[in-house]
C-alpha cells in the first residue's frame, strides 16, 4: 500500500500557490491517520507526520519550507472553506413541493471532502423508502426503493469529485422534491464531453480529469472508481429498480452540471397520498387537491392517485372535475389500479344520490376487464359499490373473478356470502323450477361461506354479523329452529350491542330434517 501511495500522481488542477500561504499546522494529523486506517495503509506505522505527508504527496517545499498542497487542505483540514476554498460544502434542501414551495428541511455538510460525501449519503439514505414483496412461488423477493442507493452514491461522489474548487463560491447542491432529486455542481463537465455522451448505452470518453488527485483519494476510500463507469452504473441501477431514466443537463457555457434522479413511481404516489391526507386532515382540502393534481401530472397512469383525486373532488362537491379526471385516466395508454378509479367515481355518484349514474358507470364496463381484479380488498369494495348501484349480478361476478384470494379474506368472503343471500332472495319470488334450484344452490353456497367466516381470525363484530347472516341463510333453507337460534345467539354473544334476530324465532321444539 505504501508503494501505491508513493506512486500517486502529484498533479492538481489548480495552482498550489494558494496552499503556500498555509503551513502543515493547518492539517490535522488525526484526519490523515484516520484515512490511513480506512485504506489499511502500512504508513500507519510511520510515526513522523512529515514523512507521512511526503509519502502521500500532501506537501511540497517552498523557499525552504514544507507547505500543504491544495488536496491536503481539502481532505485533511477541519473546514476547507476556511482555507480559501469557497463553495467546498454540500447543501441539501428538502422541498415539500416544487421550487418556491415550503422547505421541509435544510442541511449543510462541511468538513473534509470525503466526510462531506459520506455524511450527505448517510442523511439521504435515511430518507429513502423501500418496499419488498415476498412471493409464494419462489424464494426471491421483489421490490423497489425511492432512489437506488448506488445511483445516489455515484451521483453525489461524482459531484464532489468533478466540480471545481477554484473561483466558484457555489456549493454542491442537492434539491429533493416529491418526485425527483437534483444534484448540481459547478462548473459543467470537462471539455470533450457532450450531451450525447450522457445517453443510455454510451461510453464516456477518457478525457483528462479535472481533479485527478481528489479522485485517487476517493478511490482509495472506495467511494469512486475513477474509470468513467459512474454514468453507466447510474443508468443500470435506476433501470433495475424500475425507476425512470436519469437526466444529465448542462449549458453551452458549461457553467453548471445537473443530474436528475426521478423517484420511483410508487414512491411518488405514496408521497402524494400521504401529503394530501395530511393537508385534508388540517382542513386544507384545496391544498390536498393541488398536491394530488401535481402528482397526477407526473404519473398520469397511476390509478391510486387518480382515485384519491376523484374522491377529494367529490367530497369538495365538484363532480364535473372528478368526471374529467376519470375520462383523462381512461385515455391513458398505460394504467394501474384501474378498479380503484371506478370505485372512487361510483362512490361519488352514490353519495350525491346519483344512483342512476353509478349504475350507468358499471353498465358501460360490463364487457371491460377494468372491473376484473384478483385483489380481495379491491374486489370487495367494487362489489359493494356495484350492489349499491343496483348491479347485484355484477357484484357477484367481481367477487367470483377474484378467485382464491377471496377465501382467505374475511371481509371478502362475508361479502360474497351476503351477495349470494341477496341473489337467493331475488329468486325466492320465482315459481320456475330452474330458479328454485338456483336459489337452493346459492343458499347452500352462502351457508358454507358463512361457516368459514365464523371460524376465521376476524374481528368479533365481523364474526357476529356472519353468525347473524348464517341464521338468515339457515332460516331460508328451513333448517331446524335450534340451528337458527344458535346462530343468532352466537351473534348476540359476540356483539351484544348490535341488533339481534334471536327473539324473532319462536321457542318451540324443533323436528329433525327428514
Amino acid at each position: 500500500m505504501r508503494t501505491d501511495l508513493l506512486q500517486m500522481a502529484a498533479k492538481v488542477p489548480f495552482d498550489d500557490r494558494r496552499a503556500a500561504s498555509y503551513t502543515l499546522d493547518d492539517l490535522r494529523s488525526a484526519l490523515v491517520r484516520e484515512f490511513l486506517r480506512d485504506v489499511r495503509s502500512s504508513l500507519l506505522d510511520e510515526r513522523d507526520d512529515l514523512e507521512v505527508y511526503r509519502c502521500m504527496r500532501l506537501s511540497f517545499r517552498v523557499n525552504g519550507h514544507e507547505v500543504p498542497r491544495n488536496v491536503a487542505l481539502l481532505f485533511f483540514s477541519d473546514d476547507p472553506e476556511l482555507k480559501g476554498f469557497r463553495g467546498a460544502r454540500i447543501e441539501v434542501v428538502h422541498f415539500a413541493d416544487e421550487a418556491g414551495g415550503d422547505v421541509l428541511e435544510e442541511r449543510v455538510f462541511r468538513g473534509p471532502l470525503h466526510r462531506q460525501a459520506r455524511d450527505c449519503l448517510s442523511y439521504l439514505g435515511n430518507l429513502l423508502m423501500s418496499y419488498v414483496e415476498k412471493h409464494a412461488d419462489r424464494a426471491e423477493a421483489s421490490g423497489w426503493v425511492s432512489f437506488p442507493y448506488q445511483a445516489l452514491e455515484e451521483t453525489i461522489v461524482n459531484a464532489v469529485y468533478h466540480r471545481s474548487y477554484e473561483g466558484t463560491p457555489e456549493p454542491t447542491k442537492v434539491y429533493l422534491y416529491p418526485d425527483r432529486m437534483e444534484i448540481t455542481s459547478y462548473p459543467g463537465p470537462a471539455p470533450g464531453l457532450s450531451p450525447e455522451h450522457f445517453r443510455p448505452g454510451r461510453r464516456i470518453p477518457q478525457v483528462p480529469a479535472r481533479n485527478r488527485r481528489i479522485g485517487e483519494l476517493l478511490k482509495e476510500l472506495r467511494l469512486a472508481e475513477a474509470r468513467s463507469t459512474g454514468v453507466p452504473k447510474v443508468f443500470r441501477t435506476m433501470a433495475e429498480n424500475g425507476s425512470p431514466e436519469p437526466r444529465f443537463e448542462f449549458d453551452e457555457e458549461r457553467t453548471y452540471f445537473t443530474v436528475t434522479l426521478p423517484a420511483h413511481p410508487e414512491y411518488v404516489a405514496l408521497s402524494a397520498l400521504r401529503e394530501a391526507a395530511l393537508a385534508a386532515a388540517k382542513g386544507d382540502r384545496r391544498g390536498a387537491i393541488r398536491r394530488l393534481e401535481a402528482a397526477r401530472r407526473t404519473l398520469p397512469g397511476s390509478g391510486v392517485i387518480a382515485a384519491q383525486l376523484i374522491a377529494e373532488l367529490c367530497r369538495d362537491g365538484d363532480l364535473d372535475a372528478a368526471e374529467r379526471v376519470y375520462q383523462a385516466f381512461r385515455g391513458q395508454g398505460e394504467k394501474r389500479d384501474e378498479g380503484q378509479v371506478v370505485a372512487a367515481l361510483a362512490t361519488g355518484y352514490l353519495n350525491a344520490e346519483r344512483d342512476a349514474d353509478a349504475g350507468l358507470l358499471f353498465n358501460d364496463l360490463l364487457d371491460d376487464d377494468l372491473l376484473h381484479t384478483t385483489d380481495a380488498e379491491e374486489a370487495t369494495s367494487l362489489a359493494i359499490l356495484a350492489r349499491r348501484a343496483g348491479r347485484l349480478d355484477r357484484a357477484h361476478q367481481i367477487l367470483l373473478d377474484a378467485g382464491e384470494s377471496v377465501l382467505g379474506h374475511a371481509r371478502a368472503t362475508h361479502e360474497l356470502a351476503r351477495t349470494k343471500l341477496r341473489l337467493a332472495e331475488q329468486l325466492g319470488r320465482s315459481r320456475r323450477r330452474l330458479d328454485r334450484e338456483a336459489r337452493a344452490r346459492l343458499l347452500r353456497e352462502a351457508e358454507g361461506l358463512l361457516r368459514r367466516v365464523v371460524q376465521m381470525d376476524a374481528p368479533a363484530t365481523r364474526r357476529a354479523r356472519a353468525w347473524r347472516d348464517l341464521g338468515r341463510a339457515l332460516k331460508a333453507m328451513k333448517a331446524p329452529e335450534g340451528e337458527v337460534r344458535r346462530a343468532q345467539e352466537e351473534a348476540h354473544r359476540l356483539a351484544p350491542e348490535e341488533p339481534s334476530e334471536a327473539r324473532a324465532v319462536p321457542r318451540k321444539s324443533s323436528k329433525p330434517r327428514s
